[in-house]
């Protein structure tokens, strides 16, 4: 899919997601420190399962379970000789889910997070390294059939950053973000909303938000200021609000679905174009759209196409830096920081 394909695709309508795919796969019997991409490999019927029901419940993209399946990731499990394998397993299984679906066109994004292996001078990973990385992973994504590519839960602008370089040095692909905030409104790392809406938007990502964090609710101010700040459709993802330890010492999310909905309206009324993956609710989130079993966890997310810009994101620009990075062939280019 071409970025100008991938824009027609959300234009002028509702764009659902999925989202819950950790807290299902541990109900289907994933045990707790393994390598989800190799249990995933090894269990493909129960991703598949899942995947069919986000297309039943109107997902209209869904993440391959290609999350961690970058050879840095991989190599704490002695998997990194099998990562191309692994992801062509991966991409398979969302790719067969997709494409039973005979009523509407459903999209397969590669999924790609941080490495667990900090950049310089915190860590001791070399930029360089790290966009090498992600090269590799995002070509295999590629190859194996995803639509586009998403970036999510970044904590790291900087990590965030060398994905999107490796993104347009490798392919054509549409890619989208999604940051983690804290609750004071920065990243992990520090980074702000605006500061990393702007930044991202302007390294070529198709659309720009946050996912975790905090329930819908808390989420707003993060909403609005990127939503205020950018051209691109903006994602929303809460929690089910804020996760709780239960008698089992297992971590649940107690927000009920009526809450969730209720919130969500908040949410997205803040914002003239919003993308919401609502992770793990019991129940139907947004009864337009949800199946009316209750017993099974469902997600979804809603993208639409904002109608107008407002141009207040000077304010992120003038904080922000312009570096050269050389490539390999020793020519430079100007990337945001």
């Amino acid at each position: 899919m071409t970025k100008q394909e991938f824009r027609e695709f959300v234009k002028d309508r509702i764009i659902y997601l999925d989202g819950a795919t950790g807290t299902n796969l541990a109900k289907a019997g994933m045990p707790g420190g393994v390598c989800t991409e190799k249990w995933v490999s090894e269990n493909p019927d129960a991703m598949l399962e899942l995947q069919r029901k986000f297309v039943s419940a109107g997902s209209d993209i869904l993440y391959a379970p290609t999350f961690t399946a970058n050879s840095i990731k991989l190599s704490e499990y002695g998997l990194e000789n099998e990562q191309e394998e692994l992801i062509k397993t991966l991409v398979g299984i969302s790719r067969q889910a997709a494409d039973e679906c005979a009523d509407r066109k459903v999209l397969v994004a590669g999924d790609i997070t941080m490495t667990g292996r900090q950049l310089k001078p915190m860590g001791n990973l070399e930029l360089e390294d790290l966009i090498d990385v992600y090269k590799q992973q995002i070509k295999l994504l590629e190859k194996y059939g995803c639509d586009i590519l998403v970036v999510e839960t970044m904590m790291s602008l900087a990590e965030t950053r060398a994905a999107l370089i490796a993104a347009k040095e490798t392919t054509e692909l549409p890619i989208i973000v999604t940051l983690t905030f804290e609750a004071s409104g920065r990243t992990l790392f520090g980074t702000d909303a605006i500061t990393g809406a702007v930044v991202c938007e302007s390294l070529g990502a198709d659309a720009i938000g946050v996912n975790c964090s905090t329930g819908p609710a808390q989420m707003v101010s993060i909403v609005s200021d990127m939503a205020a700040n950018t051209r691109i459709p903006i994602i929303a993802k809460p929690n089910a609000g804020l996760p709780e330890l239960d008698e089992n010492n297992k971590t649940v999310y107690k927000m009920d679905a009526e809450t969730f909905a209720s919130e969500m309206e908040v949410l997205e009324s803040n914002t003239d174009r919003t993308a919401s993956d609502i992770f793990p609710v019991k129940g139907k989130h947004l009864p337009s759209v949800l199946t009316e079993d209750s017993s099974s966890l469902v997600s979804v997310s809603i993208l639409r196409a904002r109608k107008h810009f407002r141009p207040s994101f000077v304010k992120a620009i003038s904080t922000a830096s312009c570096s050269l990075r050389p490539n390999r062939k020793k020519t430079a280019r100007a990337y945001l920081i």
